[in-house]
């Protein structure tokens, strides 16, 4: 949806976060894959990529598979100095 990533654009810019995709080694629910994210990677899970249908703010019990991708910020590692 072209007005959405706008919006995104304008929100999420270069020294800030960066919204990229990863991949599960095993089926999780996406509660336990968002509390797994954030404690061992610092990364905020906010959806799924699953057969080109993006899925945002999924319901906790949703499972993940392996075949999806997880949609989630992380802080950018662009800086911006000074």
């Amino acid at each position: 949806n072209k007005e959405i990533i706008e919006v995104f654009n304008q929100l999420i810019q270069k020294g800030g976060v960066d919204i990229t995709t990863g991949i599960v080694d095993k089926e999780i629910e996406f509660k336990n894959l968002t509390i797994s994210f954030y404690n061992k990677e610092n990364k905020i899970a906010i959806g799924i990529l699953r057969n080109n249908n993006i899925i945002l703010n999924p319901n906790f019990n949703e499972r993940v598979t392996t075949e999806d991708k997880v949609i989630y910020i992380e802080k950018s590692k662009y800086t911006i100095n000074i």
